[in-house]
């Protein structure tokens, strides 16, 4: 069997790699980076079920023309809407169409702590041979690459920004709390939430967070060489080479019981002849060395409630 490659690379030198070029990353491009997650919450009951569903592509569609969105980095921020019918009226045909006019108000603030940070409405109007088609043209009228709307996003990363750089001691002490609890997932967590344009907080993020992943990486590493031994000394055929090669393969080389489980791998390989094969690049295990449990606990983080409690 090849030496295990490595799935996750030490931290420090995620932090010895940080480029020149991201260091000079203009405002715009930092704040490229800010997270915001899609929420719509029900919205009023005489608005079509397909209108709301378009109103939701919209959404996505500005998180995603902002270079926004969908990252389980982060669940705070949220960029959400509601709906206001003004105005339904019938014009005369023939043929008979139906015309309304529709206020959508957009946010973006704290869905946890129940903060709107940045709101834009605006008025939508819609004609169709129905009321359903009335509402879906109105919707389609929505331009993600408007440059109102595009400000509001600015102002509502922004105000993000000024979260996270009054809240930094609070953040950094609370994923402390957690690595004294044992909870270094969440540690983790918490530390690799903080955008790289908070450059001071950042920094002091990943300062902190290089010796909790330590620990978490040395801890990590006894847990899976048990499994991995107790995969294998219960099946040792195929199957359960390939599954004790797999969890082998999450080890860092750097963990001090890396080289026990070297052996172990070259044990198994010794008998079945199985080859591990990697396809990540350095760079990108680089990049996302520590992210990857960031990444992971935030998966598995329950079902978000948020408070819009206000807003409109």
């Amino acid at each position: 069997m090849k030496k295990l490659k490595t799935p996750f690379i030490l931290i420090t030198l995620l932090l010895l790699s940080i480029s020149e070029k991201n260091m000079a990353q203009n405002s715009s491009g930092d704040l490229a980076a800010i997270n915001i997650k899609t929420f719509l919450p029900d919205q009023p009951e005489n608005i079509p079920a397909e209108a709301i569903d378009l109103l939701t592509n919209k959404l996505n569609q500005i998180t995603s023309q902002s270079s926004l969105g969908g990252s389980q980095m982060s669940q705070r921020f949220i960029i959400t809407a509601h709906t206001n019918i003004l105005s339904k009226d019938i014009i005369a045909g023939p043929p008979t169409m139906q015309a309304i006019s529709i206020e959508v108000s957009f946010y973006i603030g704290d869905g946890i702590d129940g903060k709107k940070f940045s709101n834009k409405s605006i008025t939508l109007k819609g004609v169709g041979t129905n009321e359903l088609k009335a509402f879906i043209d109105a919707m389609k009228n929505i331009k993600p690459n408007d440059p109102a709307i595009q400000a509001f996003v600015t102002d509502g990363k922004n105000k993000i920004v000024d979260y996270y750089n009054s809240q930094c001691e609070f953040i950094i002490n609370q994923a402390l709390t957690f690595e004294n609890l044992g909870k270094y997932e969440e540690a983790i967590y918490l530390l690799t939430s903080i955008p790289e344009v908070c450059k001071a907080c950042y920094e002091e993020a990943m300062h902190t967070v290089v010796p909790i992943y330590r620990i978490y990486m040395e801890k990590q590493c006894v847990v899976l060489l048990a499994e991995a031994r107790n995969i294998w000394n219960s099946t040792q055929d195929a199957n359960g080479a390939a599954a004790a090669a797999k969890i082998l393969s999450k080890i860092n080389p750097e963990a001090m019981c890396y080289p026990d489980a070297s052996k172990l791998s070259e044990e198994i390989g010794a008998k079945f002849k199985l080859i591990y094969e990697d396809n990540l690049t350095m760079e990108k295990l680089k990049l996302n060395a520590y992210k990857a449990i960031g990444v992971a606990t935030g998966e598995n983080q329950p079902n978000t409630v948020y408070n819009v409690k206000g807003w409109w």
